[in-house]
């Protein structure tokens, strides 16, 4: 989407990078392919008759959403904690979905940390929208105190306001952020 050959895309909450046409998933990922397809036919079963829920496949696992009823949080998630965690997999509340997935020790924060010190990153910009994207504020600023690069973080919406540096109000802002960035850069 972003057509950028030498960028490095983070997914899946800092599990999954896709760097130089490569997929880069976390070792041992392909032994739990099995409990996740096993685990997502009985969740499939187990809420058959809920309304409003779509699944969605993420690679390293799967989220089951339910932004079109929010009360159904509670039941997503009893069902998916039946289902997956006798199998050894990870079940996490998002919000308005539940993700299953492998367990893999790492987030946005983790995957920064390490691309920012592997590359010499002299400053970087992080921005967020959600909850999930705090462990990435705080690798950021981490790795700005123990090496003097420059980090601007910026929330997006009202989920994170007033943990940033700059505050955008929705997703279009960004655009017009990084535009400026991207004009104040080529001075």
């Amino acid at each position: 989407m972003v057509r950028v050959d030498d960028a490095i895309y983070v997914g899946n909450h800092g599990a999954e990078r896709w760097y130089r046409g490569e997929l880069l998933r976390p070792p041992g990922f392909e032994r739990h392919q099995g409990r996740l397809a096993r685990a997502n036919g009985t969740l499939r079963g187990l809420l058959a008759s809920t309304p409003a829920i779509t699944f969605e496949d993420k690679g390293i696992g799967f989220a089951v959403h339910y932004r079109r009823d929010l009360s159904l949080g509670p039941a997503v998630l009893d069902a998916a904690t039946r289902a997956c965690r006798r199998r050894g997999l990870d079940v996490i509340q998002r919000t308005a979905h539940v993700e299953v997935r492998v367990p893999v020790q790492t987030d946005k924060g983790v995957a920064l940390r390490e691309i920012a010190s592997r590359h010499g990153l002299a400053a970087l910009v992080v921005m967020g929208d959600d909850a999930v994207d705090a462990p990435a504020f705080a690798a950021a600023r981490s790795y700005a105190t123990s090496t003097g690069a420059d980090v601007g973080v910026v929330t997006v919406g009202e989920r994170l306001r007033g943990s940033g540096d700059v505050a955008l109000d929705d997703p279009s802002d960004t655009c017009r952020l990084l535009e400026t960035l991207a004009r104040e850069l080529e001075r």
